[in-house]
This record gives C-alpha cells, sequence and structure tokens, in this order.
C-alpha cells in the first residue's frame, strides 16, 4: 500500500535524521571496544543506522555473540548462520542454546513451527537442571503455554505450577497462576463429563 501523504514523510525524514545524529559511532578499532559493547552497538545500529546493522554484528558475532547471528538473520531474512551456531553450541554442551532454538520452533522463527520439537528442546533443557538456574521457571512456562495450545490439561497444570513457584517476576507469576487456574477448570469439567457417561 502507497500513502501519497507529504505531511507524513517529513516528519519521518525529520525522524530518521534525528536518529542518525544521535548515533556516535566509535571507532571500530577502539581497543575498549569489549563484546558487550559490540552487541550493545549491533542491537542499537537496528533503530540509528540500519546501514550499519551487518558490520557491528558481523564484529559482535566475531566476539562470541551468538544473539549477533539472530539480529543478521532478522537484517538478511537468513537465519541459517544463527541456526547452526546454536546447533554447534548445543553439540558443545551449552544448554542456553537449547532453550534459543526451543524458541525458534515454537515461534516458527527461520524454521517451520515444530511445537513437538520445541517441546523435546524444552525438556532436554529441564533434564538434569538445578532449579535455582535463571531459566528453569521461564522455561516450565513455556511448556504450559505449548501444552495449554494443545489441550493437554494434565501437563499443563504441572508446569504452570512449577512456574508459579520459580518465577521471580510477578507479572510472569500472575500470568502463571491464570494458566494454573484454567487448568484446573478444564481438568474439572473433563471429569465431570466422563462421571456423567
Amino acid at each position: 500500500m502507497v500513502v501519497n501523504a507529504p505531511w507524513v514523510t517529513v516528519p519521518l525524514l525529520f525522524i530518521s535524521c534525528l536518529a542518525q545524529a544521535n548515533w556516535q559511532e566509535p571507532d571500530a578499532n577502539d581497543p575498549t571496544l569489549t563484546a558487550d559493547k559490540l552487541m550493545r552497538l549491533c542491537d542499537k545500529s537496528f533503530y540509528y543506522r540500519p546501514d550499519r546493522v551487518l558490520f557491528w554484528c558481523e564484529k559482535a558475532a566475531e566476539a562470541g555473540f551468538a544473539q549477533a547471528l539472530l539480529n543478521i538473520g532478522y537484517y538478511t531474512k537468513d537465519g541459517s548462520r544463527y541456526i547452526d551456531e546454536l546447533n554447534k553450541r548445543i553439540k558443545a554442551g551449552d544448554s542456553v542454546a537449547l532453550l534459543s532454538l526451543a524458541w525458534l520452533y515454537e515461534s516458527g522463527t527461520f524454521v517451520l513451527r515444530n511445537e513437538s520439537r520445541s517441546l523435546a528442546l524444552y525438556n532436554d533443557y529441564l533434564e538434569g537442571i538445578d532449579p535455582s538456574q535463571p531459566w528453569y521457571g521461564q522455561t516450565h512456562l513455556d511448556l504450559a503455554k505449548i501444552y495449554q495450545k494443545q489441550n493437554n490439561w494434565p501437563l499443563t497444570l504441572k508446569h504452570a505450577s512449577v512456574a508459579a513457584k520459580y518465577i521471580n517476576d510477578s507479572n510472569k507469576r500472575e500470568y502463571a497462576a491464570s494458566i494454573i487456574e484454567a487448568a484446573k477448570a478444564k481438568i474439572h469439567s473433563q471429569k465431570d463429563t466422563n462421571e456423567g457417561l
């Protein structure tokens, strides 16, 4: 759809120029550019200098950030490098890479959406993971959401209950509680239906 509205073009052009004016690009050879700074430059370039996304994200990827390859995938519409890197990290025992790949399959980002593959990867992550790990509760919440979509209420209840116990974020805890209530109601109504037969 083409919008022929000159009054829109001028403000957008102004905003674009203002964003580029606020971008203070450091010297790429600056020895104080840490891996974290490179990743921030990769992220910020999307907003302030789209013409520099590939440059800064490649630098961040060279510094070891797989997330930079995700950004490159978004920019180029090809996530194959990111997926290859995740698979390599998974083979090396990186459990967080399992979560990233699970999310790709759950969302259908760069791959065909595949909930079964996503469930397997999330469960692989949880195998042998201590509940004190930072992604433990979130992973259970992600599993609960998938099982809820599949109407698997016992597994929805199980994973949402664990998520509610281990997630620190109050909004996510409330969300897990709402899933728990929905799952209990569905299980109860199924039990009533079965007893009526």
